[in-house]
């Protein structure tokens, strides 16, 4: 197992949370910070070692990630066009998957949404792409954590002071503010940042990596919420980010497979597109969000996905730089 099978077990828990009624929330709740960890992690590591802190390499980078990021983007995002037209036709309630599936309501939250800009909570054909949107921001400084440890820090820091400023302002439980901590830019950054500190400390940390019994205890962390119902939405979204940087540690130098790699190129489109699926299955199932509707969804999301990478991610490869 490498990272790579990593990234795809984080999608799948985000697709499971979506079309299983019954998917335990604390694997869930704990997967797009994963995401968030991994990236800073990985960007850090390729502008040091292979874009360097040139102009022209931190250009390289950033239109690397530019197309990686927006073709299928933008593929999932007239996919969801497509199957709203369809799913209105039939009288679909396709929100009920996600509550930010749905139309725009003005030209400038199209194109926010088409653009990912850094803005959120709009109705999006692509209701997971909130998270891609504080993606792109912290891409577009990551040079900046990734050049000096000190703009790390104090960076890091402000994201934690920003995340105790919410649970401290106001009379409210974790329930409350979990969504502004856990899908806004600032309270992100601890997560997002706190994966490029992980890089730069990874020589003083390796002793510590193991990982079979990492990812033991990430999993076993995640079932606390079976007898702490509450526990992801507070305190367990950031003790969450200890057991995924020590997975991470465990698993960066792991040789990648054939199917690892394959694995992690399914993890984007299968995050990006697992709700269209989702939806357009709704009418075929009396049980819905069932774990045999999720399995469903799951197999035609793979499917679908292969086949854009396939077709569109593995020739666009081609034009990096």
């Amino acid at each position: 197992m490498g990272l790579g099978t990593f990234r795809y077990c984080l999608a799948f828990f985000v697709l499971a949370s979506h079309l299983w009624l019954d998917m335990p929330h604390g694997f869930a709740a704990y997967s797009v910070w994963g995401f968030f960890l991994l990236s800073g992690f990985l960007m850090t590591y390729v502008i040091d070692t292979k874009y360097k802190y040139t102009l022209k390499g931190i250009i390289n980078y950033l239109y690397n990630r530019a197309l990686r990021i927006y073709p299928l983007y933008w593929i999932s995002f007239l996919m969801g066009i497509a199957s709203m037209f369809i799913l209105n036709k039939y009288g679909v309630n396709y929100g009920l998957l996600n509550p930010g599936f749905g139309w725009p309501d003005s030209l400038y939250h199209w194109l926010s949404n088409i653009f990912l800009l850094p803005d959120y909570f709009f109705n999006n054909p692509v209701p997971v792409a909130n998270a891609l949107r504080i993606e792109c921001f912290y891409y577009l400084l990551m040079p900046f954590f990734a050049r000096s440890k000190l703009i790390a820090w104090l960076s890091f820091s402000a994201g934690v002071i920003w995340n105790i400023y919410i649970l401290t302002d106001t009379m409210v439980s974790y329930v409350d503010t979990f969504a502004t901590r856990y899908a806004t830019i600032g309270p992100c950054s601890v997560a997002f940042i706190g994966g490029s500190l992980l890089y730069h400390y990874k020589d003083y940390l390796n002793g510590f990596s193991c990982k079979y019994l990492s990812i033991a205890a990430w999993i076993l962390h995640a079932c606390i919420w079976l007898y702490f119902p509450y526990y992801p939405w507070g305190m367990g979204l950031y003790i969450s980010l200890c057991f995924t940087s020590w997975v991470i540690l465990s698993l960066y130098k792991e040789a990648s497979t054939k199917w690892d790699i394959l694995l992690g190129d399914l993890s984007y489109p299968v995050y990006l597109i697992h709700t269209t699926i989702g939806a357009l299955l709704i009418n075929y199932f009396s049980d819905f969000r069932s774990f045999k509707y999720m399995l469903t969804g799951l197999f035609f999301t793979n499917i679908v996905c292969y086949l854009l990478i396939k077709i569109v991610d593995k020739p666009l490869k081609k034009w990096k730089k």
